[in-house]
């Protein structure tokens, strides 16, 4: 049996598609309202809410390899409950900048539960995506309503992955051999400027003036991008 957690979220949802479509199974989707969501065909739903790792109990049974993001909420307790309903193999979603920028608060943070899972007694799986290319999806609205688009730093250029990328290594990582025990890093084929990002095959970027302090600010008929939010 695998759980996928985030069953309805961007790579929780690519990740079922994923395992359905290559007749891997039993699956089970985690969600905090069953009755809301579709999943796939042969796809159990289960209910559970991280901030109540309690709650995780009757998800967890039966479960031998678990797909997880960092942080959900409590993570030891959540790491708790699933090595004591049995879990086999844990694949977690970290992120790059626990290798990269381990000071920072966030990357600290998912560095803390990257220790937590190796010292849980369960096998793992780690993988470190850098920026989603779907966080772009942020200014969609800006851009339909030809409104204003800011970002900082529109030309530093950063590593992008898309979340159905990330799913792809994930299923590879929960069913195939050789996988137990390693940490991956994952980017896209070349770091990729939020201008770039924006511009699409139909938009001609203007050059924006910006200093180190300042935002890029252009229309949406011609984009600078910047930094998204992390994943």
């Amino acid at each position: 049996m695998i759980l996928v957690t985030g069953a309805t979220g961007n790579i929780g949802s690519a990740l079922l598609e994923e395992l359905r479509a290559r007749g891997v199974g039993p699956l089970r989707g985690l969600t905090r309202d069953a009755a809301r969501v579709a999943f796939p065909d042969g796809v159990e739903a289960v209910e559970g809410d991280f901030a109540e790792p309690a709650s995780l109990k009757p998800a967890m049974a039966g479960v031998r390899s678990l797909f997880l993001v960092s942080r959900p909420g409590p993570d030891t307790d959540i790491l708790d409950v699933a090595r004591q309903a049995g879990v086999e193999h844990v694949v977690l979603v970290s992120s790059i900048t626990a290798r990269t920028h381990p000071r920072l608060g966030p990357a600290g943070e998912n560095l803390a539960v990257e220790r937590s899972l190796k010292a849980s007694g369960m096998a793992w799986t780690i993988l470190r995506p850098t920026q989603f290319a779907s966080n772009a999806l942020m200014w969609a609205a800006a851009v339909r309503g030809h409104e204003t688009v800011r970002a900082p730093y529109a030309d530093t250029a950063l590593p992008t992955t898309h979340p159905a990328d990330i799913a792809a290594v994930a299923r590879v990582a929960l069913t195939g051999p050789g996988h137990r025990g390693h940490t991956y890093a994952l980017t896209g084929p070349e770091p990729v400027t939020a201008r770039r990002s924006g511009s699409g095959p139909r938009r001609t970027p203007t050059p924006s003036a910006e200093s180190a302090e300042s935002t890029a600010t252009t229309t949406s008929a011609a984009i600078g991008w910047g930094h998204p939010s992390a994943p």
